[in-house]
């Protein structure tokens, strides 16, 4: 994802390479960098716009360091890891409903 490498632990990147993503979506150049200095972020854009990964590629990066620290955390008990489910589950529930109106 260059442009928002900055901030980005290289096995992260690599991780993000390897998946094939090479260029951010404008979502993701703005969210990103944001997430990875701490600050809090509202953003909108369409389905399809890479929102979840905006969010995520932060979040998998404070996992990782979170899981250096505590290497054997239950996953609920761990506020990261809930709120990378709750991401997923709410991003994937909102979907469900989008294509069953439509």
């Amino acid at each position: 994802m260059i442009g928002t490498t900055k901030g980005l632990r290289y096995d992260v990147l690599k991780g993000i390479l390897k998946k094939g993503y090479k260029v951010p979506t404008p979502i993701q150049r703005k969210v990103i960098p944001v997430l990875l200095e701490g600050l809090d972020a509202v953003a909108m854009a369409r389905t399809g716009s890479g929102k979840t990964a905006a969010f995520l590629v932060p979040l998998f990066q404070r996992l990782h360091f979170h899981s250096a620290q505590v290497p054997f955390a239950s996953p609920l008990s761990d506020p990261l890891l809930f709120v990378v489910l709750l991401v997923l589950l709410r991003g994937g529930s909102l979907q469900k409903t989008e294509r069953e109106r439509g």
